[in-house]
């Protein structure tokens, strides 16, 4: 995709969430997507994984990283799944 491209789709999806401001609401997208997202001990290189398994989804982010770097981590499985 180009950067228009998914630009472009992450805004439908934020519209389509009914997110108007930040911070952005990462479980509401999440359950909109119908992924769960859970905390896991991974060893610290390792910061999250998105695991598809028919209609499962699963974000498994590593509960030992700063909070804001979990944040992150979701926000980047959410953009592997869309």
């Amino acid at each position: 995709m180009r950067n228009e491209e998914i630009e472009r789709s992450a805004s439908d999806l934020l519209h389509s969430v009914g997110v108007l401001k930040t911070p952005i609401p990462l479980h509401r997208i999440a359950t909109f997507l119908k992924a769960e997202i859970n905390q896991q001990i991974f060893e610290d290189m390792v910061s999250g994984v998105l695991l598809i398994k028919g209609d499962v989804r699963h974000i498994m982010v590593n509960k030992a990283h700063h909070p804001n770097r979990q944040r992150f981590t979701i926000a980047h499985e959410l953009g592997h799944l869309v």
